[in-house]
């Protein structure tokens, strides 16, 4: 699997909301693992702040991409973060074609 494309959410998680936070962007970003080009899309925590964590979605080109964000099921899961988020970081890059499971 080439990696063509990358997406990432930063979510910092409102006081109060930690607790049922968590399980709530693993369940969206299941969801959103089935959408078309997708190589993989993961939640990690952070190591360094509790109530912090990283969505990371791998595509096969930047056209996928861009129809992922464009589409009405990531709307839904950034306006599903917003009740329990303090802060949400987006960012997106096209890396040289690196193999999935290989470091550059």
């Amino acid at each position: 699997m080439t990696i063509h494309a990358v997406n990432t959410l930063e979510i910092k998680a409102a006081a109060g909301f930690e607790g049922s936070f968590h399980s709530h962007l693993v369940e969206l970003v299941t969801a959103l693992k089935g959408s078309p080009g997708c190589l993989s899309y993961d939640v990690t925590r952070s190591s360094q702040q509790e109530n912090v964590w990283l969505v990371t979605g791998l595509w096969t080109s930047e056209t996928a991409m861009q129809q992922h964000i464009c589409s009405q099921d990531f709307g839904l899961m950034i306006w599903s973060l917003g009740c329990g988020a303090f802060s949400v970081r987006f960012a997106c890059f096209l890396p040289n074609a690196v193999e999935a499971g290989h470091g550059a």
